[in-house]
């Protein structure tokens, strides 16, 4: 007996979430490979829920702390996580008017994308360092939440990723009018020294 398989094509957009150069980025980008190391290599056996995590499996603390320290007086922290790597982390802000996520990707190594990082629109300042500003549609879109975004590259690869929200969670409606940060504030963080140490 043949079975098929219907769908439904529902076009709900003109354009793509995302560019053919952003697709590139994300296909690219260095969290893969901390994926990719921590996945046990029968995949049957997933371990212990008790293991110490590795450092491929960090908890992003460190970066966390960072970020922290780093979030403007006014802005009360009231969540926070991160993935398995050990270079993404968020926190969730307050200033009273609603939540805003604040999202960062700390990334060693990524100068051999810095050609589909950073365009036209982006500047180099005095030291080398590359900075590109963005604000557009949330990456997971419809609700209309925007994400304004500061991503930096230093000489030696080392990139700080830095993305405010207006709203406490991509996957919810805009509870503000923007995101509790500055584009400003954003760029004081993506480029302060506390990341080197």
């Amino acid at each position: 007996m043949e079975t098929r398989l219907w769908t439904a094509n529902l076009i709900t957009r003109d354009e793509p979430p995302l560019s053919a150069a952003q697709l590139t980025t994300l296909a690219a980008a260095q969290d893969w490979r901390g994926i990719a190391d921590a996945l046990p290599d029968d995949p049957t056996q997933t371990g212990s829920p008790t293991e110490e995590p590795t450092p491929a499996q960090g908890d992003g603390k460190a970066i966390r702390q960072t970020l922290a320290s780093l979030i403007p007086k006014g802005l009360e922290v009231v969540a926070h996580g991160s993935d398995d790597s050990d270079q993404f982390t968020y926190v969730v802000v307050d200033d009273g008017r609603g939540r805003s996520l604040v999202q960062i990707n700390v990334q060693p190594d990524m100068g051999d994308v810095a050609g589909d990082l950073f365009g036209s629109g982006s500047e180099t300042l005095a030291d080398g360092t590359r900075v590109a500003e963005r604000q557009q549609p949330g990456e997971k879109g419809g609700s209309g939440v925007v994400m304004w975004t500061v991503d930096t590259l230093r000489t030696d690869g080392f990139r700080v990723v830095v993305s405010a929200f207006d709203s406490g969670s991509q996957q919810t409606a805009a509870t503000r009018t923007a995101p509790a940060l500055t584009m400003k504030q954003l760029r004081a963080i993506a480029l302060s020294p506390k990341w080197r140490s």
